[in-house]
């Protein structure tokens, strides 16, 4: 079960990120981004939006390290 609450300043970034045209992309199950030090990071069930234009995407949720 995944808790749904955001808080006041996620709210308000969102919305300031509409006027970017972003899209909604519901497929992606989890994020991993990795360092360059050999640190990973994921983030499960991540809300994830792309611009379209140039490629860029914003992702919110939670960083968890990466201990494999």
């Amino acid at each position: 079960m995944v808790m749904n609450s955001k808080n006041k300043n996620e709210k308000k970034i969102k919305k300031n990120l509409e006027q970017y045209n972003l899209e909604k992309i519901d497929d992606i199950k989890f994020i991993r981004i990795k360092k360059n030090n050999g640190t990973d990071f994921i983030i499960k069930c991540p809300e994830t939006f792309l611009n379209c234009k140039n490629k860029n995407f914003v992702i919110f949720g939670e960083a968890k390290l990466d201990v494999n």
